[in-house]
């Protein structure tokens, strides 16, 4: 008796053509054509074809650009998410994030190049002045009142709360990259208004102040770089990014209960870890370290000559 045997393709091998990819997408009910797919390609949801045609035997660089099985069922998933949220009328760029959440904690997957225009994608909606995309300024007021509403201590009273709200919501719509400087001082105007000291969090890790306003800040530095100058995030910065966010996430799954338990402040819970929150997570968290990794290299920079 002959046993069947089964054979393994490795799903990061290139082997589906632009018209294959095209044909599945229609044969599983999606509306998706050449047009759509270019799109999606230049905002991340699809990898750049791999050109390199050297894996053909005798013909180096002679066939035409191709993507993998990885490819093939992360577009399908995508276009999944997007027909499903169509009737909530959500941003497609929300899809950027979920490109993003597959790379950071998942490997083989997608690469880099995709993950940094998937992060553009989703960043610039969010971020006004000359670089952002954001088309609502109410939108981005809603929430900066709302953060403002969470950090704010007692004595923090309406009139300072509005005013930094109004501040903050300033920095994203403007993209003001100079106005940062404001953040510490505003954020303890309403985070610890009588100057008592106070923390929030857990005392297990407890932030102060300057360290909620550092939290804005290095992810607004992040954010205006993704869109405005990515060069100044080198792949090392990303791969760095990446390991650290593995690494304080299994950090935070062995951490969570007791630092939910201690937790100083209802506005501050600990969410507990799952695979819901990690995705929902992954653009903000990967900015915050990209945005620390900018702090390093700015601190570590040699004097400009006068």
């Amino acid at each position: 008796m002959r046993v069947p045997m089964s054979v393994y393709v490795d799903p990061t091998i290139p082997r589906h053509t632009r018209r294959d990819l095209l044909d599945e997408m229609t044969a599983r009910g999606f509306d998706f054509g050449a047009a759509a797919m270019r799109d999606w390609q230049s905002k991340g949801f699809l990898a750049d074809a791999n050109h390199d045609g050297r894996w053909v035997t005798g013909r180096p660089g002679s066939e035409a650009g191709m993507w993998s099985d990885n490819h093939r069922q992360c577009l399908a998933a995508l276009l999944e998410l997007r027909d499903r949220n169509r009737d909530a009328h959500l941003d497609l760029s929300g899809l950027g994030n979920v490109v993003v959440w597959w790379w950071a904690y998942w490997d083989g997957i997608v690469e880099l190049p995709q993950v940094r225009k998937a992060l553009r994608t989703w960043v610039r909606p969010q971020l006004g002045g000359r670089y952002g995309g954001a088309r609502s300024s109410e939108r981005i007021r809603r929430g900066a009142r709302a953060t403002v509403g969470t950090m704010a201590g007692p004595g923090a009273g309406r009139a300072t709360r509005t005013e930094v709200a109004e501040r903050l919501a300033d920095l994203y719509w403007t993209d003001d990259q100079d106005g940062l400087s404001r953040l510490a001082a505003d954020v303890r105007a309403v985070m610890d208004p009588g100057g008592t000291g106070r923390t929030v969090g857990s005392p297990l890790q407890p932030v102060k102040p300057d360290g909620v306003a550092l939290g804005v800040e290095v992810i607004l530095r992040a954010a205006h770089a993704v869109v405005a100058d990515p060069a100044a995030l080198t792949d090392d910065d990303y791969t760095f990014a990446r390991a650290f966010l593995r690494q304080t996430w299994a950090e935070y799954h062995r951490d969570w209960r007791a630092l939910d338990a201690t937790a100083l402040d209802a506005a501050f819970q600990y969410e507990q870890p799952g695979v819901a929150l990690q995705m929902r997570e992954a653009s903000r968290s990967l900015l915050t370290v990209l945005g620390l990794r900018l702090a390093d290299h700015a601190n570590t920079a040699p004097p400009a000559e006068p």
